[in-house]
């Protein structure tokens, strides 16, 4: 909705973190009764509950390009269910600054 206007659902949502911080972001899900997994050691953790999940990714798919703190420099302030969140734009690239 904050980039594109437009509203729809979604069975998932993606959470971009540090890789140092991936395992403790699954930890917390996982308490609240999520089931959790490390899906691609490379880059990507998940959890799941129902029929729904969160991708918790800290890699790009190619294992190339990591979150890390540029990601949250450049990123958007807003908030989802009243907490405050940062937004990455779908094509930001760190490496490229845009």
């Amino acid at each position: 909705m904050e980039y594109a206007g437009v509203a729809r659902h979604t069975r998932d949502l993606d959470l971009f973190v540090r890789k140092e911080d991936c395992q403790r972001v699954l930890d917390v899900l996982a308490a609240r009764g999520y089931r959790t997994e490390f899906t691609f050691s490379h880059r990507l953790g998940k959890a799941f509950f129902a029929d729904e999940y969160i991708d918790v990714i800290f890699c790009s798919g190619n294992g190339i390009v990591p979150v890390d703190d540029v990601w949250f420099e450049k990123s958007t302030p807003s908030s989802i269910f009243g907490v405050v969140v940062k937004l990455c734009r779908a094509l930001f690239c760190p490496a490229n600054n845009i």
